[in-house]
């Protein structure tokens, strides 16, 4: 694996919190028409 360079970051995703109103389950990999909602925002950056 190479190192992550300053210069290689494009971007960073935002994602975490106590998830109180999820009942502790956590966002990022509850799942959204059959995807974890991290995915959904990926597929959605990457267009």
């Amino acid at each position: 694996m190479q190192p992550i360079t300053a210069n290689s970051v494009t971007g960073i995703i935002l994602a975490g919190g106590r998830a109180r109103r999820m009942q502790g389950q956590d966002k990022g990999l509850a799942l959204f028409h059959n995807r974890p909602l991290i995915e959904h925002v990926i597929i959605r950056l990457a267009q």
